[in-house]
């Protein structure tokens, strides 16, 4: 077109097919070509499985997922629920009223201190003469006990 010339399209470089092919053979010939073509694997199209903590099988408390819509700032987790009974695919868990199954997809294991030590007298006490009290520079109150007393420097 710049220069006067006819446009040359890269389809026009190509000799023009001159052979005439039926119905029949072109058919076959797709035929042939479409069965020499290699098969695919089918692709399953489903949900992947869920995490099962491994151990909810020792655990004796279980927190139990919300699967409902939550209002804001609610958890996602409820519980934790003592564990009654343990099998394959469910739990049955200690309820308010009765027990509840729930699949162990919706669990989780709850770690549960088995022995908490009571207060002992020195955390419930008031602070005494033996400690010193403090006033910082952001005007909270700190308690020392005496025994570390020696090791302030004032």
């Amino acid at each position: 077109m710049v220069y006067g010339t006819t446009l040359r399209v890269p389809g026009g470089f190509f000799a023009p097919d001159t052979q005439k092919h039926t119905e029949s053979e072109f058919t076959e010939a797709l035929q042939k070509t479409m069965s020499q073509l290699p098969t695919t694997k089918p692709v399953h199209h489903h949900t992947p499985q869920e995490f099962v903590h491994p151990d909810l099988n020792h655990c004796t408390h279980v927190f139990v997922r919300v699967d409902r819509v939550k209002t804001p700032l609610e958890a996602n987790y409820e519980g934790p629920f003592e564990v009654v009974t343990k099998h394959e695919k469910y739990f049955t868990l200690k309820g308010h009223t009765k027990d509840n199954k729930v699949s162990i997809d919706r669990l989780k294991p709850a770690y549960i201190f088995k022995d908490v030590p009571p207060p002992t007298q020195e955390q419930t006490t008031a602070p005494t003469a033996q400690t010193l009290e403090k006033v910082s520079r952001s005007g909270r109150q700190i308690r020392f006990p005496a025994k570390y007393l020696s090791q302030l420097e004032l």
